[in-house]
Order: structure tokens, then C-alpha cells, then sequence
């Protein structure tokens, strides 16, 4: 991804300037995390640290704001991760596709046909933290599923 697109949507999902060190590293201050990347350009001989309006972005990191490492002690922190969107959705999950209360139908895919709930209703009791899966009730059933929502489809909305 593009430095510069990458600042775009750092800055609109966050709401958060982004800052840049004199080692060429952006990162942002959010909540209680710290979030941070590289940037390379695209041509032999244009390093780490390129700043040019062709760079990408890189080397995602993410840690604790009072977490700092310590390279006496081979101790490192935070964690890195392969992507941005993962980057942002790991401080900032993404909103739920659908809210609680929305009566839902398990898709025919081969994986809700393996756990025999393909062509269910239920209703959506809780979503989980991440925005992408849901604590679903089946009527008739005294266990809830918890599902994601790539196999799930709107019936009627609460």
C-alpha cells in the first residue's frame, strides 16, 4: 500500500494525526496503543526511509504505550502484523455488519452444512469484540453458536 493512502486512511479511521520520527518511522498515538510503520521505495536504491510521494508501507508494529523494549535483555515489544488493515483493526476493531436483535438465516455453504445449521433462523443476541462475529440463537436449541459473519444473511433487521 502507498504511504500516502495508507496516512488517508490512518488519519479518517482513527482521527488521529500522523507523526513522523527523524528515522523516517510514522506512527500514531491511540488509546493506550502505539502504532507504527516503515516506509521503502519502489526502485533499487531507494531504501528504508524513502519519503518520496511513490513510498510503501511497511513493517507494521504495535504496542503498549508504557511498553518499551529493552535490547539488553533480548526483551521486544509489541508484535508486528503482515498487513495494514490488520494493523487498524487490531486497535480499532471495525463496526458490526449487523446489530443485536436482527433476525438471521445460516447460509448453504459447506461449512454450515458440516455443523447442520445451513438454512437456520436465529436471532442475534451478542456480537463479539472483533465486529465480525456474532452469538447466535437458534429456536429450539438450548446452545448458542457463535458464528461469523460471512455465513450469515439478514432476514429482518431489528
Amino acid at each position: 500500500m502507498l504511504n500516502t493512502k495508507l496516512i488517508k486512511k490512518v488519519e479518517k479511521r482513527l482521527g488521529v494525526k500522523v507523526e513522523q520520527t527523524e528515522t523516517g518511522r510514522y506512527y500514531v498515538h491511540y488509546d493506550k496503543n502505539v502504532i507504527s510503520w516503515l516506509t521503502q521505495g519502489p526502485e533499487c536504491g531507494q531504501g528504508l526511509g524513502y519519503d518520496g510521494p511513490d513510498a510503501y508501507a511497511m513493517n507494521f508494529h504495535i504496542r503498549r504505550v508504557n511498553d518499551h523494549s529493552d535490547p539488553q535483555t533480548d526483551y521486544f515489544a509489541g508484535y508486528h502484523v503482515d498487513n495494514a488493515s490488520q494493523m487498524l483493526n487490531s486497535i480499532c476493531p471495525p463496526k458490526p455488519k449487523y446489530k443485536v436483535g436482527d433476525l438471521v438465516r445460516f447460509k448453504d455453504c459447506k461449512r454450515q452444512k458440516r455443523y447442520g445449521n445451513a438454512g437456520l433462523t436465529g436471532l442475534i443476541v451478542d456480537t463479539c469484540g472483533d465486529g465480525k462475529h456474532y452469538d447466535v440463537s437458534v429456536p429450539g436449541s438450548i446452545t448458542r453458536t457463535y458464528i461469523a459473519d460471512r455465513d450469515l444473511e439478514v432476514l429482518a433487521a431489528a
